[in-house]
């Protein structure tokens, strides 16, 4: 199933804040190369019943000749453009849901991928966009990535606010955040990514930490324009 996405979206921007403390808000810049963020999840808990994984992505125009991976989790779930430019989700190596929206179009866009123990459903910009049959996730490798995946495929353009709830968050069309993703008892992992430097991002809420690999930081923030 596939659909538009109202225009208002567009109002949502990811606004460049140089005069910004050092404190942030960040984002990350990457360039379709080898960058990478890697998080060890060796020791976590699967959310095999329901969950969604959700983010801020800014994706670069260019050639649809490879995936431009959002987050992936090998054996979990895959959420990013596919080969060929469709937006995509799949759910334990099924089938994906896809769309032929694009997110890499120069635009912010959120972008979530929810699994309620039977369906995965993909929303662009709150918008059900696809849904797919899914399969119970097992076996997961050891390392949750954002911005690329196993086969050396890299996103283009920037990435903020990552997300992993352990339920399907959004079961109908709903209104875009207009901040930081918030955190509560269903979150499973929150990056914020506002550290702006050096080659670590944290959850400090859960102790998780991500390796940042040839990524740049840059002063950025998700704010609502009118």
């Amino acid at each position: 199933m596939t659909g538009g996405y109202p225009a208002s979206v567009l109002l949502l921007t990811l606004l460049a804040c140089a005069s910004e403390s050092p404190d942030g808000p960040f984002a990350l810049a990457f360039d379709g190369g080898e960058d990478c963020v890697e998080v060890d999840v060796a020791a976590l808990d699967v959310p095999t019943s329901a969950f969604t994984v959700e983010a801020w992505i800014r994706g670069e125009p260019a050639p649809a000749d490879r995936p431009r991976p959002v987050v992936s989790w090998n054996g979990v779930f895959s959420l990013g453009e596919a080969f060929g430019g469709d937006t995509s989700f799949s759910v334990g190596g099924a089938e994906p849901a896809t769309t032929v929206v694009s997110v890499m179009d120069g635009v912010l866009h959120h972008l979530a991928g929810t699994w309620d123990g039977e369906t995965a459903s993909l929303y662009v910009d709150g918008v059900r966009q696809a849904f797919a049959d899914g399969v119970v996730p097992v076996a997961p490798t050891a390392t949750l990535r954002v911005g690329c995946d196993s086969e050396v495929n890299a996103f283009e353009g920037v990435l903020d606010e990552v997300r992993i709830s352990t339920r399907a968050r959004y079961t109908e069309d709903f209104d875009l955040p207009s901040g930081p993703f918030a955190d509560d008892v269903e979150t499973f992992a929150l990056f914020h990514f506002d550290e702006g430097e050096g080659a670590e991002s944290y959850d400090n809420e859960r102790g998780y930490l991500a390796n940042v690999y040839g990524v740049d930081w840059i002063p950025f923030k998700i704010a609502e324009t009118e």
